[in-house]
């Protein structure tokens, strides 16, 4: 049975991790199939490095020189990033456990974008067929790989800090129904199957006598290589780990276990942690018990046996300490409120090439993905990760919930969006700073609290995909959040210039009804007269914004005009049955009454012959003008026009045009 899969290139790379496909070295075995070798020479030469120290402290130094790091770990500028240690140990992880034959000298791939957004080489596994009992039995050790893909590896294993990480992502994996636990691998297995019982009917039919004679393969062959399989996951992680420890991969000492491994718990929750030897150190606010060189970190916390009270969501990092060595790290996030998962936490819109800005000398700090709650039930952002788009995941921080239909905006720069979008918009405090979303598309991945995929956007400034995003002005947002995040068709343009952070960004359906009741009418051109002079990015419909760039202007009037007419006639005011009015319609009408002119039809307004029309009004682009002292509400006015005397909806487009301003102010914003 065959399974295709991409092949991970340049434009793999481009297209899942950021950037452009010639910004990526893509390596196969040894051999680069984009880009060239130099890159991944000298993560080799870095990697002996490593393995050449003479002391810890200077293998320390010299590993984090590859992460791009100074030997405390924090970033240093001058140094390039040649590895994504992370991705690298569970790759390797993954085909140690397998016992793969077949490889590191070949079946291997790896990419590194070249530039300062490089998160270094990233692994992908490939070719993993002679694994799992087939040429490799459950005793298989592998670990002591050290050409190909394994080359770094068999230098970097001398460094302390690289087998402390090592075992953290084994601990991960294999422990506290981990992805690869006994239980979850032979699940994940049997599904496979289940998939499989009646294709491989037809594979024995058409290809059963390929690798052998007559008979053929069948069923019954097949049937026996899934007990092989399955007897192999069954047994293999006691056998693993043992050897792992033999290895200094995985600790001796025993990690922590929780009373509860995290999730849900309800406000309050006293969790308890054990360790059958050592002493348990552990922190709430993120960083590790350990710091780097061994010692006891600045935060952590020792546990003397009283319960942790779990009030709000947090994260527990704990370890054993125990004759000066450290147990692998034990993790977990507790939520009050409902787990992040697909069906109440997604990603609905996303900014990622804003256009220029006046007064914004970068408009790239505009950029901003929003999240969701389509769900009815409170959700928590603890552990929730935004993933792919930059060099570390973001994470929200502890604490954070959103309410059934409430919405976030994750920024580049929350300032920015804050001052310029205007208060009421929830922005998350911590924006991704000098990371960016790439404007040639990339993929953007929401990780729930178990580090589980609860979305994958994947999207692109070519083909379906809405193309006004790319520097157009607009973002992209999802038309059904449950939907495909990854189909184009499944994305719009935003109507407003800048998005709709905070809002849903649903375009009116009149364009001019800014109250929202349906119709264009006398109502609905108040609220773009009291609107009128809205900054930009801080209007909206509601106010007078008929075209969607996000300002009130003259322009939006013109768009009411054209869509007019389901409140009040516009014969008696234009002299035609089927025209709306014009704004030259409404000075002149404007001009009648200010002037205590007679007009053609006999108009009155009670109380307006009182309105000065030189009375001085000051008028705000965010609230409605005063009407000169003396002069009636709308309540009080009264319209006579034609044969329709006290006909409101006239009163009402009469009052619209005069209430608050002077003649001349109508001439100025209208004419």
């Amino acid at each position: 049975i065959y399974n295709p899969v991409e092949r991970p290139d340049a434009s793999f790379s481009a297209t899942y991790y950021g950037g452009e496909k010639e910004e990526w070295d893509a390596i196969n075995s040894g051999a680069a199939t984009d880009g060239t070798m130099d890159s991944w020479n000298t993560l080799v030469s870095l990697s002996n490095a490593v393995g050449s120290a003479g002391t810890e402290a200077a293998r320390t130094a010299a590993y984090m020189k590859v992460l791009g790091l100074n030997a405390n770990g924090t970033d240093n500028l001058a140094f390039d990033n040649y590895l994504d240690a992370t991705n690298y140990v569970d790759y390797l992880m993954t085909n140690f456990y397998g016992g793969n034959q077949d490889w590191p000298h070949r079946n291997w791939y790896a990419s590194r974008r070249n530039g300062p957004e490089t998160q270094g080489f990233v692994f992908h596994n490939w070719d993993f067929e002679t694994s799992l009992g087939l040429t490799a039995g459950v005793t298989t050790n592998v670990l002591g790989a050290s050409v190909g893909a394994a080359e770094p590896y068999n230098q970097l294993k001398a460094s302390l800090e690289f087998r402390v990480l090592f075992g953290d992502r084994v601990h991960r994996a294999f422990f506290n129904s981990g992805p690869l636990a006994t239980q979850n691998s032979v699940a994940r297995y049997q599904e496979i199957v289940q998939e499989l019982q009646q294709a491989i009917v037809a594979e024995s039919a058409r290809w059963g006598d390929m690798q052998t004679g007559t008979p053929p393969y069948t069923k019954a062959q097949w049937q026996s290589e899934i007990t092989n399989v399955t007897n192999f996951l069954l047994n293999r992680n006691s056998i693993f780990l043992n050897q792992l420890r033999a290895a200094g991969l995985y600790s001796t000492v025993v990690a922590p276990s929780f009373s509860q491994h995290g999730g849900l718990v309800s406000s309050g929750f006293d969790l308890t942690v054990t360790a059958p030897a050592g002493a348990i150190w552990y922190t709430l606010d993120g960083s590790d018990p350990r710091m780097i060189g061994g010692g006891v970190g600045s935060t952590a916390i020792a546990y003397t046996g009283s319960p942790i009270d779990v009030a709000t969501g947090l994260t527990v990092r704990a370890r054993v300490l125990n004759g000066g060595v450290w147990s692998a790290l034990n993790e977990a996030t507790f939520a009050v409120a409902a787990p992040a998962d697909a069906s109440n936490l997604r990603i609905v819109e996303v900014h990622y090439n804003p256009a220029s800005q006046a007064g914004m000398a970068d408009a790239q700090t505009l950029e901003f993905i929003e999240l969701l709650n389509p769900s009815g039930q409170t959700v928590s952002l603890d552990g929730v990760q935004i993933a792919q788009f930059a060099n570390s995941p973001y994470a929200f921080a502890n604490g954070l919930m959103l309410a059934p239909g409430e919405r976030i905006v994750v920024a580049r720069n929350p300032s920015v969006i804050q001052s310029l979008y205007g208060a009421g918009i929830n922005v998350a405090a911590a924006g991704y700073a000098e990371d960016n979303l790439s404007n040639g598309g990339e993929q953007i991945t929401l990780l729930g609290p178990t580090g589980l995929t609860l979305q994958d956007v994947i999207f692109d400034d070519a083909g379906l995909w809405p193309l006004a995003a790319d520097g157009g002005g607009k973002s992209i947002e999802i038309i059904n959040p449950l939907g495909a995040a990854s189909d184009p068709t499944n994305w719009r343009a935003s109507h407003y210039r800048g998005g709709s952070p905070g809002t849903s960004g649903v375009a009116p359906a009149l364009a001019g009804d800014f109250d929202g009741d349906g119709d264009a009418d006398g109502s609905d051109f108040l609220r773009w007269q009291r609107g009128l002079g809205t900054p930009a990015l801080t209007g909206s419909a509601t106010v007078g914004d008929a075209d969607g760039d996000r300002d009130v202007d003259g322009s939006d009037l013109v768009l009411w005009r054209i869509n007019f007419g389901a409140s009040f006639t516009a014969t008696a005011m234009t002299q035609a049955a089927s025209a709306p009015p014009t704004e030259a319609d409404l000075v002149s009408l404007a001009q009648r009454m200010v002037d205590q002119e007679a007009p053609e039809q006999p108009i009155r307004v009670q109380g307006r012959k009182h309105l000065s029309p030189t009375a001085p009004v000051a008028l705000s682009p965010m609230a409605h003008p005063q009407p000169a002292k003396g002069l009636p509400t709308l309540e009080e006015s009264e319209g006579v026009l034609g044969e329709n005397p006290n006909d409101p909806a006239v009163v009402e487009a009469i009052d619209a045009a005069l209430e608050g301003l002077t003649k001349s102010e109508l001439q100025a914003h209208l004419g």
